[in-house]
């Protein structure tokens, strides 16, 4: 078979003849062959398409699976060939890792790449067939440009995208363990690219998605960092665990509902747990994503109506330099986006901290770089991270150039609650207008109780006993005073460790009523008894 030459064998078999001593079968440069056997080209003289003495086939030529029923190519068909059809009525296997230098056709049927490596180095153009991989397949889309690649629905393990004029989805495409973007745009369309927990997505400034990216996780730890298989978000659950998170990244064009002001990027997140997660974020942007705004002025905004509307969440930092944005004390979660706020901020808080002053006081700190209209500061102190009070006001500079540093400190906070405490500012201008603070938050003393139980008087040993809880070498001060105010004792006793009262000799010092009192740190207790 020359160049230009075609041979379309559908199901039928090339043999030697009967009284042929010695036979061969060629196909060149630049042929097409056609097969419909079930066992494509092979190497043995017996099987296969092709049962001649000698078999050749060019990396150069075309070759076509046409199988009526399930096929595979054969272990003949080259690692290289110019050109692979598939116009099959089922399925057409790989045999082996295989490159295709010019062009993939998938025409009818399916191309089944089970484990296999495939490499497209030309054209793969889709009009009724497609492509089903596997957890174990590997395609790689390599071009310099000028083609059309059409990328069908399938599962791969890995795929790579070095394509500079892009690659088109038709389908829904799952990768398992790593997609890399090197070259080019991968277009999702109507279609998404959809991550396993276990993949990881590498892309770039000039090499991305664009479109629809869905992952889900397990999240079933506090204070640990989910960056769901790296598509631009990280998660930090600080209250509760959010059980699994779906993540869906779209980027692209966004209906810029709230004044025309958004990214063109936007996540949509939906956890299984939906209130007291106490979680931070951090939102990744791309600079071509910006649309000309200044990385400076974004907040974050968050849809409960899936996109309709947003509102202004604010922010608590932002990195130029990095395209990441951050917000602290987020409770529940839905479709989020970031853009400018068209509005001039009040107050540009520049931190925001609380410390332990002592085990019974939290010190608050913060400060600002400037103020517009600040009429003063509400502090308000939470149990849980969801519901509120306020428990004192700083008042404002009112309108500030310079940096303005502020502090509050929270004698209530011992009796707050069990476990962490919350707080948050409530900046408030002139006008009634209010805006809140990230979330901080302190956690209590977990340590055992230190406390003075009873104070009791035993006749019969005529010893005053004074039982005490977790006081191991705390001093016990102790009084005893009679009806007439006369101190019977007045005595600092240490305790000591596995101990759990104090017996104190009363032998010898009258009858009558007795006030005792004894007293431990900030804990104290006062009884009377006869003797």
């Amino acid at each position: 078979m020359q160049d230009g030459a075609k041979l379309l064998l559908a199901g039928r078999v090339v043999r030697k003849a009967t009284n042929a001593a010695f036979t061969s079968f060629t196909v060149m440069d630049g042929g097409m062959l056609g097969i419909g056997h079930i066992q494509g080209i092979t190497t043995g003289a017996s099987t296969g398409a092709i049962r001649t003495d000698i078999r050749n086939f060019s990396k150069k030529a075309d070759y076509m699976y046409t199988g009526a029923t399930a096929q595979v190519t054969g272990n003949a068909l080259p690692t290289t060939v110019r050109s692979l059809y598939i116009n099959a009525a089922s399925t057409v296997e790989l045999s082996q890792n295989q490159v295709i230098a010019e062009g993939l056709h998938l025409q009818a049927g399916s191309l089944k790449l089970g484990s296999r490596s495939l490499i497209v180095q030309g054209d793969l153009l889709v009009s009724k067939g497609g492509m089903t991989g596997s957890n174990n397949a590997v395609l790689s889309i390599e071009n310099t440009g000028q083609r059309t690649v059409e990328l069908p629905a399938v599962t791969l393990a890995k795929l790579t995208i070095n394509s500079r004029d892009g690659v088109n989805m038709t389908g829904n495409v799952a990768v398992a363990n790593e997609l890399t973007m090197q070259k080019g745009i991968l277009h999702t369309r109507d279609n998404a690219v959809v991550l396993a927990p276990t993949s990881i997505l590498n892309e770039s400034l000039t090499s991305y998605i664009l479109g629809q990216v869905d992952t889900e996780h397990r999240t079933t730890e506090v204070n640990v960092p989910y960056t769901f298989s790296n598509v631009g978000l990280t998660l930090v659950y600080k209250g509760v665990a959010a059980g699994t998170t779906a993540v869906s990244r779209y980027t692209g064009a966004v209906t810029d509902k709230p004044n025309g002001i958004l990214i063109d990027r936007t996540i949509k997140i939906t956890t299984a747990v939906k209130t007291g997660l106490d979680a931070s974020m951090s939102f990744a942007f791309m600079n071509h994503e910006l649309k000309g705004l200044s990385a400076d002025d974004l907040v974050l905004y968050r849809s409960t109506d899936d996109g309709v509307t947003y509102t202004n969440r604010g922010r608590t930092t932002v990195d130029r330099s990095k395209g990441i944005i951050t917000l602290d004390g987020i409770d529940a979660f839905s479709r989020w986006a970031v853009g400018t706020d068209p509005s001039p901020l009040p107050v540009e808080l520049m931190n925001f901290a609380a410390v332990k002053e002592s085990s019974n006081i939290a010190f608050l700190t913060w400060a600002t770089a400037s103020e517009n209209n600040n009429s003063h500061f509400e502090i308000e102190r939470s149990a849980n991270g969801k519901t509120w009070a306020k428990i004192g006001d700083v008042a404002g500079a009112g309108n500030s150039g310079t940096k303005r540093s502020y502090s509050f400190s929270d004698a209530g906070f011992a009796h707050a609650g069990a476990g962490t405490v919350y707080y948050r500012l409530k900046q408030v201008d002139f006008d009634g207008t209010a805006a809140f603070s990230k979330v901080v938050s302190l956690q209590q003393a977990t340590g055992a109780v230190q406390r003075i139980e009873r104070i009791v008087y035993n006749p019969s040993t005529q010893h005053v006993i004074v039982n005490y809880a977790n006081m191991s070498g705390q001093p016990i001060h102790v009084i005893l005073v009679n009806l007439n105010g006369a101190i019977l004792l007045n005595k600092t006793f240490a305790t000591e460790a596995g101990k759990n009262e104090l017996l104190i000799p009363l032998a010898g010092q009258g009858k009558g009523l007795v006030v005792a009192k004894a007293a431990a740190g900030n804990t104290t207790l006062s009884t009377k008894f006869i003797r």
